[in-house]
């Protein structure tokens, strides 16, 4: 990503985190398309991303792996999802984070969680992981590949990584329709891309089921959360329970991420609204594209 975009996308999550430490996951999540109640959506928002985790175990057959075997996240964000694969499962995680001011808070966190022994975090790109050949009996790619413009060769990686007969769980979005470049972040493949690219480096799609109504559902009670009263009252919030520094950076990183949202609107051809945030906008978007089917949520087992 340009140096400046992923300075200020940083900033804004890494400040997100400070004012919510409970929050585990960066990733998007799933809500029942028919659980609608407003009064449920800090419910729904909460439990969503873990939602997600859970429906991938369940995809790949996570438990029927042996203790001891070996996981690579890509793109592992706090390493929620490794310390859940390691309490859980008793996998050995190799995280792969290429966003180097999340990988100190991921690693404090396996501390925290006293699994130091089974959960590393690299601050590496998923296209040149620092592990042998053949290590690993899993990998994870959540919400990753979009990230990524070469995904040829970002699959190749991973099949390199992985042993023969080896597992890969996927979540992504996928375009229906052309792919499409944003900011030079976001690189929204074809519908099949990664399934192609995956077929390409040697791996063979097992399974894929389509989230898309799901994350929808998830992704406007996002909307609400990331309009400019909820941002107000996170802060104040923050601040009552003590962490005021907190809060005003959090204040001050939205602003800031604010103007990155503006180019993704203005790229994904949306208009802001008056009296509504950026992000609000962009999210309803978003899951607008999913329930229309312009856009659609995957998760390929390969």
């Amino acid at each position: 990503m340009p140096g400046s975009v992923e300075a200020l996308h940083a900033e804004f999550f890494n400040a997100l985190v400070a004012v919510l430490p409970q929050l585990d996951h960066l990733h998007y999540g799933l809500s029942d398309p028919k659980d609608r109640a407003i009064w449920g959506a800090p419910r729904r928002l909460a439990q969503g991303p873990a939602k997600l985790f859970e429906r991938l175990i369940r995809l790949g057959d996570v438990e029927g792996l042996p203790r001891g075997s070996v996981a690579v996240d890509v793109g592992c964000g706090l390493a929620a999802s490794g310390v859940q694969l390691a309490r859980r499962f008793g996998l050995v995680v190799e995280g792969i984070n290429l966003t180097e001011a999340q990988v100190p808070l991921a690693r404090a966190r396996v501390a925290a969680a006293g699994l130091s022994a089974q959960v590393r975090v690299h601050h590496a790109d998923g296209r040149a992981m620092p592990l042998p050949d053949s290590c690993a009996d899993l990998a994870l790619l959540v919400e990753c590949a979009f990230h990524v413009p070469d995904k040829d060769r970002l699959m190749a990686e991973i099949a390199r990584v992985l042993k023969p007969g080896g597992r890969l769980l996927v979540a992504d979005q996928e375009r229906v329709g052309p792919p499409l470049e944003v900011m030079g972040m976001f690189f929204f493949g074809a519908e099949g891309t990664l399934a192609r690219a995956g077929e390409a480096a040697g791996l063979s799609l097992t399974a894929q089921e389509d989230v898309s109504a799901e994350i929808a559902a998830w992704m406007s009670d996002y909307a609400r959360a990331g309009d400019y009263p909820a941002r107000l009252g996170l802060a104040a919030w923050a601040s009552v329970c003590g962490r005021p520094s907190a809060a005003a950076a959090f204040l001050r990183g939205s602003r800031r991420f604010d103007t990155l949202i503006r180019e993704e609107l203005a790229a994904r051809g949306a208009r802001e609204r008056f009296g509504e945030s950026p992000i609000r906008r962009l999210r309803e978007h978003t899951a607008r594209e999913l329930r229309e089917g312009s856009l659609s949520a995957v998760l390929p087992a390969l």
